[in-house]
């Protein structure tokens, strides 16, 4: 794939990609972008969306204390500083509150059980390859053998 669009429009024919796939939807773009040097990656931020004030503010708390392991965010998108928001077409008007974080823990919120705040609607074992093959991207650092815990 050469553009941004062919990316995201492939994402967006994912089954559940933004019930449970959002924060690997972000990790793909923002890895297809790096692998294929786009320009405007040294502008993107990596943007968690809330709706509900209270695992923003712990996870506001948990990132000043350096912890690494945040509660899953309502949505997950790529921002550019001009403002355009990236992800695979899912239209989210649940916007209570957002912050930046950086890729590690993008990685680790990605890595968190679905007991923890995943939908798991996104079938990872099945996805996460198929997306990894498509983009022509490694996608290694995600977990896909995680046990769904209830």
């Amino acid at each position: 794939m050469k553009k941004l669009r062919e990316v995201t429009t492939f994402l967006s024919c994912i089954e559940a990609i933004n019930a449970g796939g959002c924060g690997i939807a972000a990790l793909a773009i923002y890895k297809w972008m790096e692998k294929n040097a786009i320009e405007m990656l040294k502008d993107i931020e990596i943007v968690f969306l809330y709706n509900d004030s209270w695992e923003y503010n712990t996870n506001c708390s948990r990132i000043q204390d350096g912890e690494n392991c945040l509660i899953v965010p309502a949505h997950i998108i790529l921002r550019t500083s001009k403002g355009k928001e990236i992800d695979a077409h899912c239209t989210w008007n649940g916007r209570e509150t957002e912050h930046t974080v950086g890729i590690q823990h993008l990685i680790n919120t990605i890595n968190t059980p679905v007991s923890n705040g995943w939908n798991n609607w996104f079938d990872r074992k099945e996805n996460i390859k198929k997306i990894a093959k498509k983009l022509d991207i490694s996608l290694d650092e995600v977990n896909v053998n995680y046990k769904h815990e209830y």
